[in-house]
């Protein structure tokens, strides 16, 4: 809201579309107790690949292999990879997460139009910083375009459903 107050509906554009994912996650975790297996597994990749780097000498990582005996840590966490695959873990994208959580239609709609606001789409830039005059059809590029009235109201109401819909998860946890 304070974004939006500001002015800053792109921002609060990218930052709804997070929260949609992570409300996804939050409801495929309330449906399926065994669904952090999905996180456990680009997690570990993600470890594996540090530790690879690491081992090949990337500055960013000289820390790590000067403290941590790498190889032992690449093959402990090669077994726990293939320890969270033989339980089920996928790497999943995120249209499956939406489509395990019966949101497919949200996907489709909500997530992809939010999606333009992240990624430098085309429709995207149009939206962003190309102000077309509606008699001439001429355009000109700003920096940034300010967004329409209605584009705020839209914001502003999905991010109160996300809102509450979160909060109907949480509290079913605690029940």
């Amino acid at each position: 809201m304070l974004l939006i107050r500001e002015e800053k509906t792109f921002d609060a554009k990218i930052i709804l579309r997070s929260l949609l994912e992570h409300f996804v996650d939050l409801h495929n975790l309330a449906e399926d107790e065994n669904y952090h297996l999905h996180f456990q597994l680009p997690f570990l990749k993600g470890l594996k690949q540090t530790l690879r780097e690491a081992q090949r000498g990337n500055p960013f990582f000289a820390r790590i292999a000067r403290e941590i005996p790498i190889t032992d840590e690449l093959e402990s966490d090669s077994a726990s990879l293939q320890e969270v695959k033989d339980l089920g873990a996928k790497d999943l994208k995120v249209w499956e997460k939406f489509n395990r959580a019966g949101l497919n239609a949200e996907y489709e709609s909500l997530y992809r139009s939010l999606s333009k606001q992240v990624h430098p789409t085309y429709s995207g830039i149009i939206e962003r910083h190309f102000c077309i005059d509606a008699e001439s059809g001429d355009f000109s590029v700003h920096g940034f375009q300010q967004p329409s009235d209605s584009s705020n109201d839209t914001v502003i109401e999905i991010t109160h459903e996300l809102v509450c819909n979160t909060g109907k998860i949480v509290a079913s946890f605690d029940a």
